[in-house]
């Protein structure tokens, strides 16, 4: 999982964003760049106020992740994409079970990572045009600068439009996706059984 943490380490408190709302596109649906970086930054206040707090207590800050960031993942989709071919041979008792583990890896992970990355800038690049308006599918593309050393990473989210908002199911740093990380990870399982059995291991 070394690729995995280098992702979202460098991601830092910038993923998952997203408002859920109803039907087809309104007047009111809003900008997904703009979504994100209003988040972004409304967590990384929080991160900073009780930095030290949630860091010797590891339950709170896996409860501000989970209030904050896992219910607005496409956590669903991105078992299937992560799992590919596997995911169609498992059970449904199977699916649900991993996207249980998956989705308690994740926060766990996400989690850990805030904690050592917090001196950092997130930047998004503004929408060009209006076709956001109307897509299925929309990249959100942006930088990560640390504060330290001026160094910046480049990343995109890939979002799917849900009702009059977005999830985000992807996001890649230079280039690197997270789902692939993930799929070439899991498909060194033999099967669904001994995949579930490591995930839950790493999450105890």
């Amino acid at each position: 999982m070394k690729h995995l943490k280098k992702i979202l380490t460098l991601a830092g408190s910038l993923i998952f964003v997203v408002n859920f709302a109803f039907a087809d596109v309104t007047p009111t649906t809003q900008n997904p760049e703009t979504l994100i970086q209003n988040t972004v930054n409304a967590l990384q206040t929080q991160i900073d106020q009780k930095g030290s707090k949630l860091k010797n207590n590891p339950k709170a800050l896996y409860a501000v992740i989970k209030k904050t960031v896992m219910p607005y993942v496409a956590i669903d989709q991105m078992a299937g994409l992560a799992l590919g071919p596997k995911w169609r041979a498992a059970t449904p008792a199977e699916q649900q079970d991993f996207i249980d583990q998956f989705g308690q890896l994740l926060t766990k992970t996400y989690a850990n990572a805030l904690l050592t990355v917090s001196d950092y800038q997130i930047t998004l690049n503004p929408l060009r045009g209006d076709s956001w308006k109307t897509s299925q599918y929309i990249a959100v593309t942006g930088q990560v600068t640390s504060k330290t050393n001026g160094k910046s990473s480049n990343l995109t989210y890939y979002l799917e439009r849900s009702g009059d908002s977005w999830k985000i199911y992807d996001l890649a740093i230079e280039g690197v996706s997270f789902l692939k990380n993930y799929q070439e990870q899991f498909q060194s399982f033999a099967d669904m059984k001994s995949l579930i059995a490591k995930i839950d291991q790493m999450n105890d």
